[in-house]
């Protein structure tokens, strides 16, 4: 009788374990094209108070007050400058073009909550700026970072250390190929990485250049994937919890370059485009989409761009659609529905509120 009763639950375990869904795909949630066409439309007012910023290459609204100005670095003493945004005063300029203990030459940046997180992928360095000290000191500056020179574009704050795309990482169940650990790397300064060569593909160009947001108190991390409709969600510990697939499927494709036993995977003409900026507060976080691929004759500046609200677990919120191309994102903290971004027009940088009004 008790063999007979262990192999009844035994019966009962195996059906359970058949009849329930992998953690893998009870993790991954598919967000249908309903996102897209439902979109709520934004439109744009025009800032004009920096059509006297002839340098200014991206811009950035804290708190709808103050006006954060990344310039190219041609004719502006210092990389960022902060301003009154209704009184046009100098609050602060901080950073130099160049090398030296705050020197940055390739920036491109994002605000996080009240982070200015500042990327030189040249110099493979990283600067988290807190937006408040800064208002409340003007001289208050962070120097940059340094990790190793990998050549990746992205890398974010993380704890005591730092947050880093692996140009390793390629996982791709169609073509079956499952390459590197995790993401990311985590670096301390000092730490040298050298790509691992064991590997069977070079994946840099296909594996780098996402979009990183941390939230610490929360222990999530969120990586939008730049050449694919997936927004991954991690916890501190690096493990994967969630994928949001869609709203557009657009997977890439792929060809191999090579021989003897090492390949380069680069892609297949066109090139599709996801997740291009990003922004956040301490509740939700805000992608901006693409979601197509580049023609012939065409940029990624050419395509129309959705903001997908998300909650910071993953969960669809919201959308709003703007026929432009978002450079940069701010969230404004008066208007629920309203952000601020730069845009280009003829190719030159301006500065919008959207909303819905």
């Amino acid at each position: 009788m008790k063999n007979f009763i262990h192999f009844c639950l035994l019966l009962i375990c195996l059906v359970l374990v058949c009849c329930t869904p992998s953690i893998e795909k009870r993790n991954v949630i598919n967000i249908g094209q309903e996102v897209i066409t439902s979109a709520k439309v934004l439109k744009e007012e025009p800032l004009t108070f920096i059509d006297s910023l002839k340098d200014a290459k991206l811009c950035y609204v804290y708190k709808d007050s103050i006006l954060i100005v990344l310039n190219k670095g041609l004719d502006s003493e210092h990389l960022v400058d902060f301003y009154n945004l209704n009184s046009g005063q100098s609050i602060a300029k901080l950073y130099h073009l160049g090398n030296g203990a705050d020197g940055l030459l390739s920036t491109e940046a994002i605000v996080n909550r009240n982070l200015l997180i500042l990327n030189d992928s040249i110099m493979s360095q990283v600067a988290a700026l807190n937006i408040d000290s800064v208002l409340n000191n003007s001289k208050y500056i962070v120097h940059p970072i340094q990790y190793s020179k990998i050549g990746v574009r992205k890398a974010a704050p993380f704890y005591d250390n730092m947050l880093v795309e692996n140009p390793d990482y390629f996982h791709n169940k169609d073509m079956r190929i499952n390459q590197g650990k995790s993401r990311f790397l985590i670096m301390k300064p000092g730490d040298n990485y050298t790509m691992d060569r064991s590997y069977k593909y070079y994946v840099k160009n296909l594996s780098i250049n996402g979009q990183i947001l941390v939230n610490e108190d929360k222990a999530r991390i969120i990586y939008g994937q730049l050449y694919d409709s997936q927004l991954e969600i991690y916890n501190s510990e690096l493990q994967l919890i969630r994928s949001v697939v869609g709203p557009v499927n657009i997977a890439p494709k792929y060809n191999f370059k090579g021989d003897e036993g090492f390949y380069r995977i680069i892609f297949k003409f066109p090139i599709p485009y996801a997740y291009l900026n990003c922004t956040a507060d301490n509740e939700y976080i805000y992608m901006v989409y693409a979601g197509a691929k580049v023609k012939e004759g065409m940029t990624v500046n050419d395509l129309p761009n959705w903001i997908l609200k998300f909650d910071w677990d993953g969960n669809y919120i919201s959308s709003y659609k703007i026929n432009r191309s978002i450079q940069s994102l701010t969230k404004s903290v008066q208007d629920e529905s309203a952000f601020y971004a730069t845009i280009l027009t003829n190719g030159r940088p301006e500065l919008v509120k959207l909303s819905l009004k």
